[in-house]
């Protein structure tokens, strides 16, 4: 059985080895080059915008973040490109518009607050 492990720990530890010479050739690189440094933090808060929860960053923060940027509620419905369609959402919206402003700003601001 010791056979069978054997190489199985010789390929982690080739593993690991490997990734720490690419580990430090990937940091002696970011200090000689501030442009790389630039990227990468450009590509991580790319990769934090797109990223399922808790890929990325720490997990409490980005669902704070992501829940910040989806709280908010618009009364602003898109009316449609077709002419009589338009026209009859318009005046729909028109007349509950003050309705619906009232409490999406009532909404709005406790999810402001609870957020942060």
């Amino acid at each position: 059985m010791s056979e069978s492990t054997a190489p199985s720990e010789d390929a982690a530890a080739y593993i690991a080895q490997v990734r720490a010479e690419i580990e430090a050739d990937a940091e002696r690189r970011r200090r000689q080059e501030p442009e790389i440094q630039r990227r990468e933090r450009e590509i991580e808060r790319v990769w934090i915008d797109v990223a399922p929860p808790g890929a990325a960053g720490e997990q409490g923060e980005l669902l704070l973040d992501r829940a910040d940027r989806l709280s908010m509620i618009d009364v602003d419905a898109p009316l449609g490109a077709k002419p009589g369609v338009r026209q009859v959402k318009g005046t729909i919206r028109k007349a509950v518009y003050w309705y619906l402003r009232y409490v999406t700003d009532q909404v709005n601001a406790l999810t402001n607050v609870l957020v942060r």
